[in-house]
């Protein structure tokens, strides 16, 4: 069913960051497969569109009734989280996939059954399969520094850069 052993499941915040970035194309060169719930077709925009993500090699994965019986009960007991989020956290348990998320909220919740990571854990993993070099990530961070919205940790930002920048 899928191409890899390991099975990526992105929320939303990873993919913005992906394209404020430019980097939405050289995500699909990492060795994994990649997954969304398939709840964001109706529930989440991005401005561009999941269907180019699809064509790229994006999978979507449904839940199951008794899954979905399980995410509304999910739902209740944990009000902060959105839908989608909490749908991201069965597809990630139920495909044993590392789950990406910008979210510490989600990561904390979700960081005792799964292997969780963020953005910059993306970028790392794009330098280690040479499909970025390291003075392109270095620019590419400073980047997204840059912007207001910005939730990336400047801290784990400079350690990263310290790694790239060793020869």
């Amino acid at each position: 069913m899928y191409t890899s052993t390991k099975i990526l499941v992105v929320d939303t915040s990873i993919w913005i960051d992906l394209s404020n970035t430019e980097l939405v194309d050289h995500f699909f060169k990492l060795p994994y497969s990649i997954l969304v719930t398939d709840f964001v077709l109706s529930k989440e925009y991005i401005h561009f569109g999941w269907e180019n993500l699809e064509q790229k090699g994006l999978r979507f994965q449904g839940l199951d009734p008794q899954e979905v019986a399980e995410l509304f009960e999910f739902s209740q007991t944990h009000r902060k989280f959105s839908f989608i989020d909490l749908a991201m956290f069965i597809v990630a348990r139920k495909v044993q996939g590392i789950l990406l998320t910008g979210d510490d909220a989600l990561r904390h919740l979700t960081m005792q059954e799964l292997e969780v990571h963020g953005f910059l854990w993306v970028m790392d993993r794009m330098v280690d399969h040479s499909i970025l070099e390291p003075m392109d990530a270095i620019n590419r961070l400073y980047r997204i520094l840059e912007l207001p919205t910005t939730r990336i940790p400047k801290n784990e930002c400079d350690k990263l850069i310290k790694k790239w920048k060793k020869p």
